[in-house]
């Protein structure tokens, strides 16, 4: 399956959002209280989905989507500060989970914005630790939310320096 990673177009928000309520109504059953799985909804009518989306980009957060077979498969929300990433959001369709789109636009954040940090909360859900560990990222602590839920904040370091380092290497 071929995936190619883009920026966002303002067309793309309701696919976006509705990736992402998607898998709050069906992947975080498990995780989160049926009290906050309605609340977040709430706040996610499809009727707002553009203005989202340019609130996010005012607010500075970056908007990326992975493609597949001509449709948006999962999306990546990201906020830089200095040399800190801080992932907003990673979703990907439920029906294409485990055909390496996370991994794609991951790889893709990475490639793209060469950070000395990278950090984000992640639900308390076996299968999302299990693939941002995979992928380098170590638990650095849990926070309970409002309702009592348990969240996880990940984070990854990079030694820029040495990644710098290795690539003038290899250029010799």
């Amino acid at each position: 399956m071929e995936v190619k990673i883009r920026k966002a177009r303002l067309l793309d928000a309701n696919a976006i959002w509705q990736i992402n309520r998607d898998n709050w109504k069906h992947v975080f059953c498990d995780v989160y209280s049926k009290e906050r799985i309605e609340n977040v909804l709430k706040r996610k009518l499809a009727r707002d989905d553009e203005k989202k989306l340019r609130d996010g980009v005012r607010k500075g957060y970056r908007y990326y989507v992975a493609v597949s077979g001509g449709k948006v498969a999962g999306a990546l929300i990201y906020k830089k500060k200095g040399r800190i990433i801080n992932v907003g959001f990673l979703y990907v369709d439920i029906k294409r989970h485990g055909n390496g789109i996370g991994t794609a636009l991951v790889n893709y954040l990475e490639r793209k914005e060469r950070a000395q940090t990278y950090t984000l909360t992640a639900a308390s859900r076996k299968q999302t630790i299990k693939f941002y560990e995979k992928m380098g990222y170590r638990k650095l602590r849990s926070v309970k939310t409002r309702e009592g839920d348990t969240d996880i904040i990940m984070i990854k370091r990079v030694d820029v320096s040495n990644k710098y380092k290795q690539r003038k290497l290899a250029s010799r």
